[in-house]
């Protein structure tokens, strides 16, 4: 969002209540102090909420999980809040939102109601009495992300979501659905008259009816409205995205405009007192009082949503796992250690993410860990860490036999330096820079190359020596820049990438000063089979089916001889008898489909064949048809491996780009439910298929397709399963080749956890992966 300056609307009188705040003399006092910090929760904090009648706080995680908390009674002195219960498996992906709603105003519960929102497209009821921490109920009808949830007046559940509606919930049941807005509806609240605000991407926020009506449309954010609250006697109080608050009458009137936050707000609460209470991506907690910031906290991490107790003090919801409680009584607050503590983590967090900036080199080139980094116990013996102690870079090697890491030697000088070195040389040839590889084998390889060298020669002749496929290719010229970067001599630079390939290598761009982000070129699958054994189940499945007779046989076995070397394919057509009998073939079963589909795979190499393809209606029918079989569950995986693999060539030729759109909506949505398949090859080709159709929908400005591809990459990122480096270092890069230049893909991106995953991956010791994220992060901005 653009930085404005900051200016202020002329001060007005509201009719506040009597017991009016007190105006501070300056933004650096501080009347709050930090009560409580509730660690309890494994990952993001989403949202939190207080039930009054029992004295008890709920927060949600993007763990999964909600945890009910005890609340102090007001006046007993006490800042402990105890972890009553923990609720858990009604959500299948992160939670987002949660909303309590009081004892007796929910018919059927009487100890109130817990609701929540997820990921998943969710809407979960929980009794709020205590011991019960099974799910009651799932509201299912919407389309897209749960953004927010409340309940209006009948007690009636009303959520929020990125498909731009909201719902109504009666009895288990969908009672009114409100459409109006033109993008993600992202919050909403009841006000006390009764009437419903929601807010929107679409920069508004729309007044309803007790009957579901649109009575106001509210106009003047220039940005994604994320919060909106009641300010009692006063009207409404909106957040924005611009980084603004605006204050506003009920019938719709702009009063005021807040001005202080230098980034995305996402958390907005007002308290009894009548104070306005706002946090979000800028680290921030800040406090105003008649139209003044009177008190700014910062945090050591993002605050992701806000909601105050019946005392006044302020409840926030922060992206370090961690739930805050502060406080204006000094006899609440922590002790001065307690407060120095938190102080220091702030102080930490800035100079970690200083220096992060700077890539966490060191003077000599190697990328240096902290000593806490030799607590885990090395992948393989002699596995290396480069640890930097008070004074240097040290070495240490993993030793299996004594369980633990040997220190070796001190750093002295960068890897690219080859004097004298035996480190530095392969097979006997000496060269100026020589790295380790660990490709998804596990085996240990090493590559080297000489200042000057062309990444792409380097790679071209890694491959090669090591019998590794072509569609590594990519990947290898990536690493070579990558590398020659970190080293002190710059022996690789993106000047030199235009001058030798004309353009960015890696995004077709000239002057790109990212390494990794936009893509624009799309991952194919070259791997060739054993054709033997694929020739073998070609027969052996149509002599269960009878499909085809002797005569086209032959002309398969013909085809099959053609598909022995890479390089020839390129140059091949099919031809229409050809296209016929694929065709035949397709309608097998989908555990019988994979030697046909990794023929067409091959085929699809061949811009020519690609073209073919692309005006055969019946063919691309049949295909279709098989993609929806095989995208199904129960899933055959050998056919479901070799599907997304032809899925991933398919986007080789713009041939095929229409039909790919228009299969797009079928095939992501299948995704969804394959990300869950355990085996690291599935997902691999998962996420080459999301990395291409991220390529594929920015060149064709299909918002729609964008919008889609990011929903799955993000939500296969933040799963629990444990997602091997290529699996996601694709789907980063697709986030990235997404978000990147487009501010609405921006805004979706941050509320769907994308902030919290890079932050899980920029700690990688896979330094792809947290190149890629710092790439991310800066392209978010």
């Amino acid at each position: 969002a653009k930085r404005r300056a900051t200016t202020f609307a002329a001060p007005y009188e509201p009719p506040l209540p009597s017991a009016r705040p007190p105006r501070w003399p300056a933004c650096g006092t501080m009347p709050f102090r930090l009560r409580a910090e509730l660690q309890r929760h494994g990952e993001d904090v989403r949202g939190v909420a207080f039930c009054a009648e029992r004295r008890e706080l709920v927060s949600a995680s993007r763990d999964r999980t909600l945890k009910v908390w005890s609340v102090p009674a007001a006046g007993d002195g006490s800042s402990h809040f105890a972890c009553e219960r923990t609720l858990e498996g009604g959500h299948t992906k992160a939670i987002t939102c949660v909303h309590w709603i009081p004892p007796k105003t929910c018919e059927g519960f009487p100890d109130g109601v817990i609701v929540s929102g997820g990921m998943d497209f969710r809407v979960v009821l929980w009794s709020g009495g205590d011991g019960d921490t099974a799910p009651k109920l799932t509201l299912q009808g919407h389309e897209q992300v749960i953004t927010k949830v409340t309940h209006d007046a009948r007690g009636r559940v009303v959520s929020a979501s990125q498909d731009k509606t909201l719902r109504v919930w009666e009895g288990g049941t969908c009672a009114a659905v409100l459409a109006g807005h033109e993008s993600s509806v992202l919050c909403a609240t009841v006000l006390s008259s009764g009437a419903l605000v929601s807010g929107s991407a679409d920069t508004t926020l729309k007044l309803w009816t007790s009957e579901g009506i649109c009575s106001n449309t509210l106009r003047g954010h220039n940005d994604s409205v994320r919060a909106v609250a009641e300010l009692a006697n006063v009207g409404i109080v909106s957040a924005s995205h611009d980084t603004t608050i605006k204050v506003w009458t009920l019938d719709g009137s702009p009063l005021m405009e807040l001005l202080g936050h230098t980034s995305l707000i996402f958390g907005l609460c007002t308290t009894p007192g009548g104070l306005i209470v706002s946090g979000g991506e800028d680290n921030f907690l800040r406090v105003w009082a008649d139209g003044q910031c009177v008190q700014a906290v910062e945090h050591p991490c993002v605050i992701w949503d806000l909601c105050t107790l019946d005392s006044g003090d302020i409840v926030c919801a922060c992206s370090d796992s961690s739930v805050r409680i502060w406080t204006q009584e000094d006899a609440l607050a922590l002790g001065d250690e307690a407060q120095a503590a938190f102080a220091e983590s702030v102080r930490l967090r800035k100079e970690a993410s200083k220096k992060q900036s700077n890539g966490g080199a060191s003077d000599t080139g190697v990328k240096l860990e902290p000593m806490s980094a030799l607590l885990k116990p090395g992948d393989k013996d002699g596995a290396y860490k480069f640890i930097e102690e008070e004074d240097g870079g040290w070495a240490y090697q993993w030793s299996s036999a004594q369980g633990e890491w040997v220190k070796i030697g001190q750093i002295t000088e960068g890897p690219e330096d080859g004097n004298g070195s035996g480190g530095n040389t392969i097979n006997g040839v000496r060269y100026d820079r020589v790295v380790p590889v660990e490709m998804d084998d596990g085996v240990a390889r090493k590559i080297g190359w000489n200042n000057g060298d062309n990444p792409y020669d380097v790679a071209d002749k890694w491959l090669a020596d090591n019998g590794m496929p072509d569609y590594f290719r990519e990947q290898i010229v990536q690493f070579v820049i990558a590398n020659s970067a970190e080293s002190s001599g710059g022996l690789f630079s993106r000047a030199d990438a235009d001058a030798q390939n004309n353009a960015d290598p890696l995004s077709g761009r000239r002057h790109q000063t990212n390494l990794y982000i936009p893509q624009s070129a799309p991952v194919k699958v070259e791997l060739l089979p054993q054709m033997d054994g694929l020739r073998r189940k070609l027969s052996e499945f149509n002599a269960e089916q009878g499909t085809l007779q002797e005569d086209e046989l032959s002309l398969i076995d013909t085809l099959l001889d053609q598909l022995r070397d890479i390089k020839a394919i390129a140059s091949q057509k099919i031809s229409a008898p050809e296209v016929e009998i694929l065709t035949k073939l397709l309608v097998w079963p989908a555990d019988r489909l994979f030697p046909i589909v990794d023929t067409i795979r091959l085929l699809l190499l061949s811009e020519a064949t690609a073209g073919v393809v692309a005006r055969s209606g019946e063919l691309l029918s049949a295909l279709g048809a098989s993609l929806h079989r095989t995208l199904q569950p129960p899933y055959a995986k050998p056919a479901l491996f070799t599907s997304l693999s032809l899925l991933a060539n398919c986007f080789w030729s713009r041939a095929l780009d229409n039909w790919l759109l228009a299969v797009r909506e079928e095939v992501l949505g299948g995704l969804v439910g394959v990300a869950s398949f355990d085996n690291k090859h599935v997902r691999i080709g998962l996420s080459i298929v999301a990395l291409n159709y991220a390529i594929l929908s920015t060149t064709k400005a299909d918002g729609d397709a964008k919008r889609q591809t990011l929903s799955l990459s993000a939500g296969v990122l933040s799963s629990d399963g444990v997602l091997e480096p290529d699996a996601a270092f694709n789907l980063l890069l697709a986030v990235g080749t997404l978000v990147f230049e487009d501010r609405a893909l921006k805004d979706l991106a941050r509320d769907l956890g994308v902030p919290g995953i890079i932050a899980q991956y920029e700690t990688s010791p896979t330094e792809k992966l947290a190149s890629c994220c710092r790439e991310i992060e800066a392209a978010m901005r």
